[in-house]
């Protein structure tokens, strides 16, 4: 049965800018401007051409290799572990363009049988009705990240006092998701990375870090800071990454921060394994436990 999609030199005296001269073209092929170069440099925009064709076939062909693997995993993964694989595989699910998976579904219909054929256009229906749903769920956070941060600003920017902000806050703390956070983020990098910066532009950067440093606060108040820094954790995708980060963390704020971030990861591995929990999610805070727990012992 089948079980994968696919089985210099010092130079003593000047020389001529001229074109005409031999050593002036010999080196302007080399570093000069192309047309300079002649036919040497049609050659050259002809290997630059042949090199980015091969760099776009080895991209492709990663991206192929990517698709059936996953179709794979999906193919075999137990139904509630289906929504991991498609949230952890987000990047490439968006990014597929019709012909290939017109390509996966033609090499199913050419190598496999009826049931084999289906199972594949089943999952890949599955990619699209992802793809589809995540597109128009990022459309409508951003709308309600936009409405909620323009509400904050209206209210700062009135000249209201501390208390109503605080109230604003108070109230819509349950829209203050990781989402709202980069949302705010990313509005600090557009404006950090524009072209030119302005008195105004980098007035309004001050008030959305400002913000930024008020919704952390406000989650802390009802999270703790070691269920709030773990849920960023976890939000990094690189191990190494994350364990940089944890490292970071722990030595900033030291061994009682780190035993109370143990207990929390002790007491989310506990629920664990008690319910049917997402093997990945598992993995990192298994990860991050073993971190705090190597940090702890190197301590005095």
């Amino acid at each position: 049965p089948r079980t994968s999609i696919s089985d210099g030199p010092m130079i003593a005296s000047p020389i001529s800018r001229s074109s005409g001269s031999p050593i002036v073209r010999h080196f302007a092929v080399r570093y000069g401007p192309g047309d300079l170069g002649g036919e040497s440099g049609a050659v050259n925009d002809e290997k630059l051409r042949q090199q980015q064709k091969q760099n776009d076939d080895d991209n492709e062909a990663s991206t192929m290799k990517a698709l059936e693997e996953l179709v794979n995993q999906i193919m075999l993964a137990k139904q509630e572990h289906i929504p991991s694989l498609l949230g952890n595989n987000v990047e490439l699910i968006i990014n597929l363009k019709s012909y290939q998976l017109e390509a996966l579904l033609e090499q199913a219909y050419e190598t496999g049988g009826i049931e084999w054929q289906t199972r594949v256009a089943e999952t890949v229906e599955v990619l699209v009705g992802f793809s589809e749903a995540f597109v128009l769920e990022l459309k409508q956070m951003d709308d309600v990240n936009k409405q909620l941060l323009g509400k904050i600003i209206r209210t700062i920017s009135s000249g209201k006092n501390e208390e109503e902000l605080d109230d604003l806050l108070e109230r819509e703390k349950e829209q203050f998701s990781p989402g709202f956070l980069r949302h705010l983020e990313g509005e600090c990098e557009r404006i950090a990375n524009a072209p030119s910066t302005t008195a105004e532009s980098m007035k309004l950067m001050q008030v959305l870090r400002t913000i930024q440093a008020r919704v952390v606060e406000e989650l802390g108040k009802e999270m703790g800071e070691g269920a709030l820094v773990l849920g960023q954790l976890l939000g990094y995708d690189n191990p190494q990454e994350r364990l940089a980060v944890l490292q970071a963390g722990l030595q900033l704020r030291g061994q009682d921060f780190g035993r109370e971030l143990l207990a929390l990861t002790e007491e989310a591995l506990q629920n664990f394994a008690r319910v049917n929990a997402d093997p990945e999610l598992v993995d990192r805070v298994q990860g991050i436990h073993r971190g705090i727990q190597d940090y702890l012992k190197i301590q005095p």
